[in-house]
């Protein structure tokens, strides 16, 4: 269950994209996302790779910059530079439709002061984070329900899923059983987040199931 600093948390970003201008809940969890990417490059981004942000553009950097200046430099720098970065084997790599919609630098500066609070270095509680907000954007719209986290866990602790199994969600929603899977395989066969050939395999069994 999300801790009640965290509930807040997300209350407070709810509320000021609110009262910003901003009502739109997937525009929120859009703008939120791509803003949560941007810290998290600085937890999983080693130095001297290809794709490594600038080090002016890095939240440990943006995270003292005023709002006025901040706010040119997402339209002008970082935003562009999402759009044309390009990772090899990682998600990032669909960031080319990445679009910048914060209306106002006093409305990004009160986002940032907040999300600069979610402690990304513990996966547990930023999931939790994330998994509220998207559960607070769906509630009431299309009667979406988020299965809570203790139940979570103990399902997948029941399949305990091996490292060369295909796990499919077909009713996928916030996506807490497959991040729940995929943190289950970490812990049990480290080694296979690592393997150079895992992606092709998956890739492989991916066309011989569509028959191509």
């Amino acid at each position: 269950m999300i801790s009640t600093p965290l509930k807040t948390n997300v209350d407070r970003i709810w509320d000021s994209f609110w009262s910003g201008g901003i009502a739109n809940p997937l525009e929120v969890i859009e703008q939120v996302t791509y803003l949560l990417l941007i810290k998290q490059l600085d937890h999983l981004d080693g130095p001297g790779e290809e794709s490594s942000l600038p080090s002016d553009l890095r939240w440990s950097h943006l995270r003292h910059v005023p709002p006025e200046e901040l706010y040119q430099v997402m339209k002008s720098r970082l935003f562009p530079w999402l759009r044309s970065v390009r990772y090899a084997r990682s998600p990032w790599r669909h960031l080319q439709d990445a679009r910048f919609t914060i209306p106002s630098p006093n409305l990004l500066g009160r986002i940032v002061d907040l999300l600069d609070d979610i402690p990304m270095e513990d996966g547990k509680a930023w999931r939790e984070w994330y998994e509220y907000a998207l559960g607070k954007a769906a509630r009431g719209a299309r009667g979406q329900f988020v299965t809570p986290q203790h139940i979570v866990q103990l399902i997948v602790e029941l399949m305990a899923p091996m490292a060369n199994d295909i796990i499919y969600d077909p009713a996928c929603g916030t996506g807490s059983f497959l991040v729940a899977a995929s943190d289950y395989v970490r812990r049990q066969h480290p080694d296979v987040i690592t393997d150079p050939r895992q992606p092709q395999a998956l890739q492989q069994q991916h066309v011989q199931r569509l028959g191509l």
